[in-house]
């Protein structure tokens, strides 16, 4: 019986800890900076000429 009880708890944690598949870092995918620009200026955040500023001021800096 006693060890019925230490195979229950092994398939417990180890089971259900085969659940949890972490992602890897390499996998995530951030958006660029002129991206989230993008996004900004199709929601209407910011002006075509805000728009056009940062733009450039991200293109000089890469």
């Amino acid at each position: 019986m006693h060890m019925i009880g230490w195979i229950f708890w092994f398939i417990i944690i180890f089971g259900l800890g085969g659940f949890y598949v972490p992602v890897p870092k390499k996998m995530v995918k951030r958006d660029s900076p002129l991206d989230i620009l993008k996004r900004s200026f199709a929601n209407g955040d910011i002006s075509n000429e805000e728009y056009t500023e940062r733009k450039s001021v991200l293109l000089d800096k890469q």
